[in-house]
């Protein structure tokens, strides 16, 4: 269940199935909840049935941009509520403002190292618990 029992789904999204893989066998060896998919289409639709805390999505799919599917996501109510990371092998502002526009959360650099990963879910796993706060006040 993660540390301290924190519970935390996490949804990863990439073409590269080493990275795709081996990201996933970490998040379970940390304890958490992981599903994959490898294009956009199959992540909307994994993210419907999963209804991830957190998604780590390459922003390198092939036939879709990774901030095409970060818009959709926005527009389902799991995606919402859902943490969401842009992964990618680009640095720099404009690649990050980039990703902020398209309604990312964060955005991280590959390879992600073990302890942002790790700080990442944890994050995610607090804004899964904190109680939704009424509008208007």
């Amino acid at each position: 269940m993660g540390r301290e029992g924190e519970r935390c789904r996490v949804l990863v999204i990439d073409d590269d199935a080493d990275i795709r893989d081996s990201t996933a066998m970490v998040i379970r060896m940390l304890g958490y909840e992981v599903a994959i998919a490898v294009d956009g289409p199959s992540g909307l639709a994994e993210g419907r049935v999963f209804q991830p805390d957190l998604v780590l999505l390459d922003l390198g799919l092939p036939g879709a941009d990774g901030h095409d599917v970060a818009g959709a996501m926005r527009a389902e109510p799991w995606g919402q509520r859902a943490m969401l990371a842009a992964v990618t092998g680009r640095a720099g502002e404009a690649v990050r403002r980039a990703a902020e526009a398209a309604g990312f959360d964060i955005h991280l650099v590959k390879p992600v190292d073990l302890g942002t990963l790790s700080e990442i879910i944890s994050r995610a796993a607090s804004h899964r618990a904190m109680p939704e706060t009424p509008s208007g006040g």
